[in-house]
């Protein structure tokens, strides 16, 4: 084999190899940094956990010059699987629901555990 052949052979070997194993696959997460998406049953939007969630990520900063708040925060319930599937793509998502409830949220938050955890 001459040297032109294994120069050629070598470089094309290499291209493939960088192209190939450059770039991430999955798709970037949507949404804004500064807001979090509260994934519960909508019949707990006004309970204790609720308030807990909106006393810990939602309060205000004092220590700016103007207070705001640490987060934006969204309380949303699971109404298809298209909307859940959307919500998996977005950042800042909390999940909170009881594990051993029938409702979609509860449902959702099973799906994702493994069996082990559930004990």
């Amino acid at each position: 084999m001459s040297i032109r052949k294994t120069v050629t052979l070598f470089t094309s070997i290499a291209a493939l190899i960088l192209t190939a194993c450059e770039g991430d696959f999955r798709s970037r997460a949507q949404g804004a940094i500064n807001e979090i998406i509260v994934v519960m049953d909508s019949t707990q939007f006004d309970s204790k956990t609720a308030e807990a969630i909106r006393a810990t990520y939602g309060k205000y900063q004092f220590h700016m010059l103007n207070p705001e708040e640490n987060y934006d925060l969204s309380f949303t319930d699971i109404r298809s699987n298209s909307q859940l599937d959307r919500l998996k793509g977005m950042k800042n998502v909390i999940f909170a629901g009881v594990l051993d409830d029938s409702t979609d949220v509860s449902r959702a938050i099973r799906g994702f555990l493994d069996a082990g955890v559930e004990q």
